[in-house]
Formats: structure tokens, C-alpha cells, sequence
């Protein structure tokens, strides 16, 4: 026997042949089952007075208008990996459902329909897992709550027609609660029509049919918008590209499995892809690179990571041991000219021997962006890097860094040392060498402007919360906002002084919060023209909360 959080379980008798409660099968469920073409498998649900379950209501709410119909998680067109045990319990639909504890386990689901909704309990040991749908990552779900609460919609898509889609569920193993659950998924098929609706013609004797388009795969139709990770098998290490509806998938000839240094098979490859297209790598596929993936002169590249891994090997004092390095392609020079770059749905993972420490080796990055407009970087987990998980330099612009999970960085969470219309929002800074943001031109010629640093959580920091100083070089520092940050493991400490060489401009610092206590002055401001502190919250041992020093045009309660 083993305790599942839940309730003990005896595995023998129970899988083989789990209780069952009296139920009957909804007519419209089963008829959708079949409208849908697909596993003709669905669950019953218990009859009830009122839909007591969210899985009821959605239900209901659905066959109004809609075939629809509950499959278990049991379903064959349920593909799941290793670490994935079945576990019996009349709570739940179906008599089971499958759980993991295992970081990267996933589940992925095909099936044919104009909605899914993912079904599973929420408890206080469960955790969070990533979404992909279509291969594209959507956000990620928490099943966190303090009672057990079964038969919950913990993730719902829906699309504008019926059509074939997939979906990705990865477990992300939550330190303290890595527990994620499958109950069943609910799936929504075509729209039932009206009464009285005249019926579709049927064709003449010997007639063919006419076939509804697959709007994903029709000559010259317009490409699904999220893609599909579909591997496809090449006979070389750098095959040219196969262009699908989907966009452009990484051979199954390159080594998904980490074992070995893919960065030459790997890098050729992407350059062979051309401008414009979106490059798919494999759901939980594993690469091992020396140097990272690195791109000059590219425009309109998306790559989606469908939850795949990318290991650094190689040291933390070279910075084309960064995993992706925007700005900079072998045998060229620090070119840039990147434009309208997209990196979403990987983890990022470095080699440093001191996971959240500084080293010293802090060149090696998740994410080094020079010379570039228009960067997207979301749904990106880093960890164990020596420098930052995202430094952006060499006046790059328009790049936005969002909800994603930095565990640790020797260096920083993210670095700006020149760079303009920088946004960086719900990113998790869990652990940073030095300083969880950093604002640091290196030089006068350098700049720092329209940056905004907000709705971001931390938890513990080296040095400083937020540093922006410009190297005492009198580099232009001008419209920063940081606002709505919360920090729980260590305090507030932000330094902005750029020790007088020049005044820097619009400093916004409001409505953050820190939760541990420390000795003032916490926020400490000097040489600023523009300075508005309000609304922070930040417990204190002694002292005051905010030193300002040489600054006019200051609003500070």
C-alpha cells in the first residue's frame, strides 16, 4: 500500500478491477463520441439533482448547444510518458486517475473537437504543470488549494471551429507539492443544430462527397497559429528544413537525448531554416550545447520549446556559452540585426557548481540579447546559469520578458547594460547571485531608457533587489518604472546612484513589497531628476525607509 495525499491505496485488487458506483450514460455524450470520430469511450456521469461539480457545470453549460462528451484519464488517445501511475478512487470520474510526481512527465492529448478542458483534483500537495496547446505553451496551471476540491476545470481551450489539436500537460515537480493529477478531460465537439433545422443534404448515388478542408493542411491555407511538435526523422545531422503547416521541426537525427554535444548539428540546422518561420522542438526532448543556439542578421524566427531542455557545458567566462545568443552567428562578429524573435516553452539549464551564487564565471547566460528589436522571451524556465537568466545589451529594443521562472542565477535575474522599450512582467526571480534586476550601462555611450520592471515575485538576492548605477560612466539612465514587485526571502534593497558623473531621469520605485525585515534606509536614490517613491512596503528593524540625495522633482510621502 502507499499514500497517494489523499488516501491509501492497495494497487493490486483496485486497478485491476476498480469499484464502480450505479451510473447511466447520457444519450448526448455518447452521441458526440461518435459525431466525433473518436474513442467511443466515455464516462459516465452520476446522476445529480444540480450539477454539483465545476466538471458538471461545464457539462451542462456545453450540451446546450454543443456535442460533448467525458473521456477518462485512461483514454487511449492519451499519450503519456514514464512516471505516470494509476490510481483507483470512486472520488474521482471514472473510478481513477493518474498522477505523478516526476519533474518533465507529461501527457499529451490528440484529439478532434472545438474544445478541451482538462479535469483533476486540487489539493495542498498537488502542484504546478505547463499547458501547451498545439505545441505552443499557453500559461501554467497551479492545482494548489488548501482542501481537497476533485473534478476540477484546471485548464480549459477552446478554438473558433472544430478541427484536430493536441494538448501538453507537463509537471513542473513544485518543491514541497510536485504532485499533478489527471481525472478525465472533457472534450466539445460540433455545434448541434437548432430544431427544425432543415438537414444536410445527402449526396446523390455515386456522388462523391465534397471534403471539408483541414485548414492546417490545405494547399495554400493559412498555417495554424500555434504548432504542432511534430519530430520528423531525417537521414543526415543537417537535413534541410521540412516546411509544414506547422512550422519547421528539429530532426529526430539530432541527439534529443542529451547525451551528447549537439551544438555544430544543431546550429547548422536552424541556419538552414529561412526567415519567417517557426522552428518546433520535440515535448521533452533534452540538448546538450557548448555553445548556444546563435543567430546575426535573422528576422521573424519563433522557436517553441514545447517543454524541451537546453544544457550548457560549456564555461561560465564565454558568452557564446549562453544558450541562446541573439546578435551574434558562427564566423561572424558581434553583428545584431536581429528582428522579431520569439523564444517560448524551454528550460534553460547551466553547469555552474554553485546554483545560485555568484562565481565569478557570469558570461554564461539563459538568454543574451545584442543589437535586437522586437525580442519575445515568455514561458521560459532558467536555472543553475553563472551570469543572468536574460542580459540585453548593445542597445537593443522593444524586448519583452515575461511570465516565466528564474530559479537561479549566479548573477542576475535580468541586466540591461544598453537597451530601450524593455519590459519585464510575472517573472519569478527565486534566487540571484547578485542582483535580482540590474540597470548597468558600461560606458557613456551606452543607455538605459523605457524600462518597466513590474508584477514580478523574488525570493532571495546576493547584493541588491534592484541596482541601477551606469558604472559612474554619466551613461543616460531615464524612464524606469519598477512597480508592484513582492519579495519574500529577502528585503527591498535597491541602490539607484550613478555617483553624480550625470543626472539620471523619471525614476518610478512604487507599490512593492518585501515581507522581510531590515534595517533602513532600504531604498537609497541620488543625482535623480524625476523621483517618485510611493505605496512600498518594507518592514524595519531601525532606520528609515528611503535615503534620497541630490534629486529635485521628488514625490515621497
Amino acid at each position: 500500500m502507499f499514500w497517494d495525499g489523499d488516501h491509501w491505496i492497495d494497487e493490486r485488487p483496485s486497478i485491476a478491477g476498480a469499484p464502480r458506483r450505479r451510473r447511466r450514460t447520457r444519450d448526448l455524450l455518447a452521441a458526440g463520441a461518435m459525431a466525433l470520430g473518436l474513442l467511443a469511450l466515455v464516462v459516465p456521469m452520476t446522476p445529480t439533482a444540480a450539477a454539483t461539480y465545476p466538471v458538471d457545470r461545464l457539462v451542462a453549460s456545453w450540451q446546450g448547444s454543443y456535442d460533448a462528451r467525458v473521456v477518462p484519464d485512461s483514454w487511449r488517445a492519451a499519450d503519456y510518458s514514464s512516471g505516470w501511475k494509476r490510481i483507483a478512487s470512486a472520488k474521482h470520474l471514472g473510478g481513477s486517475i493518474k498522477s505523478t510526481r516526476e519533474r518533465g512527465a507529461r501527457v499529451t492529448v490528440t484529439f478532434t473537437g472545438s474544445a478541451i478542458s482538462w479535469i483533476g483534483p486540487r489539493r495542498a500537495n498537488r502542484g504546478k504543470a505547463r499547458v501547451y496547446v498545439d505545441g505552443s505553451f499557453v500559461r501554467t496551471v497551479d492545482t494548489y488549494a488548501s482542501t481537497l476540491r476533485t473534478r476540477e476545470k484546471l485548464f480549459t481551450a477552446t478554438f473558433d471551429s472544430i478541427g484536430k489539436h493536441t494538448l501538453t500537460i507537463v509537471n513542473l515537480a513544485t518543491a514541497g507539492r510536485p504532485r499533478v493529477s489527471v481525472d478525465a478531460f472533457v472534450i466539445r465537439g460540433s455545434k448541434l443544430k437548432a430544431p427544425g433545422a432543415a438537414p444536410t443534404p445527402t449526396p446523390a448515388p455515386g456522388a462523391a462527397a465534397t471534403p471539408t478542408p483541414d485548414p492546417a493542411a490545405a494547399p495554400g491555407a493559412t498555417p495554424t497559429p500555434r504548432p504542432t511538435a511534430t519530430p520528423t526523422p531525417r537521414p543526415t545531422a543537417t537535413p534541410a528544413p521540412t516546411s509544414n503547416a506547422a512550422g519547421h521541426s528539429v530532426p529526430s537525427s539530432i541527439d534529443a537525448t542529451g547525451a551528447t554535444d549537439v551544438t555544430a548539428a544543431l546550429n547548422t540546422w536552424i541556419a538552414s531554416v529561412p526567415n519567417g518561420s517557426t522552428i518546433v522542438f520535440p515535448a521533452g526532448a533534452r540538448y546538450r550545447l557548448s555553445q548556444g543556439v546563435q543567430m546575426a542578421g535573422r528576422s521573424g524566427l519563433t522557436f517553441e520549446g514545447s517543454g524541451a531542455t537546453l544544457i550548457a557545458s560549456g564555461p561560465g567566462t564565454n558568452q557564446l556559452s549562453s544558450l541562446f545568443v541573439i546578435g551574434h552567428a558562427y564566423g561572424k562578429s558581434w553583428s545584431g540585426g536581429d528582428r522579431n524573435i520569439t523564444i517560448r516553452g524551454f528550460t534553460l539549464i547551466g553547469n555552474s557548481p554553485t546554483p545560485g551564487v555568484f562565481s565569478g564565471g557570469e558570461n554564461q547566460h539563459g538568454i543574451e540579447v545584442e543589437g535586437a528589436t522586437g525580442v519575445l522571451v515568455e514561458g521560459v524556465t532558467f536555472r543553475a546559469l553563472y551570469g543572468d537568466a536574460i542580459k540585453i545589451g548593445d542597445a537593443s529594443s522593444g524586448v519583452t520578458f515575461r511570465n516565466s521562472t528564474v530559479e537561479t542565477t549566479g548573477r542576475n535575474g535580468v541586466t540591461v547594460t544598453s537597451g530601450s522599450n524593455i519590459l519585464v512582467e510575472r517573472v519569478a526571480v527565486q534566487r540571484a547571485g547578485y542582483c535580482t534586476f540590474d540597470i548597468e550601462p558600461n560606458t557613456a555611450s551606452e543607455s538605459a531608457t523605457g524600462i518597466t520592471i513590474r508584477d514580478n515575485t523574488a525570493g532571495s538576492w546576493g547584493n541588491a533587489f534592484f541596482a541601477a548605477e551606469g558604472s559612474h560612466t554619466g551613461a543616460t539612465i531615464d524612464g524606469i518604472t519598477v512597480s508592484r514587485n513582492q519579495i519574500s526571502g529577502s528585503s527591498l534593497l535597491t541602490v539607484v546612484d550613478n555617483g553624480g558623473t550625470s543626472r539620471m531621469r523619471n525614476i518610478s520605485f512604487t507599490n512593492n513589497k518585501s515581507t522581510k525585515t531590515a534595517s533602513g534606509p532600504v531604498l537609497r536614490f541620488a543625482h535623480i531628476t524625476g523621483l517618485t517613491i510611493t505605496g512600498n512596503v518594507q518592514p524595519l528593524s531601525s532606520g528609515v525607509l528611503a535615503s534620497i540625495t541630490d534629486s529635485t522633482g521628488v514625490t515621497y510621502p
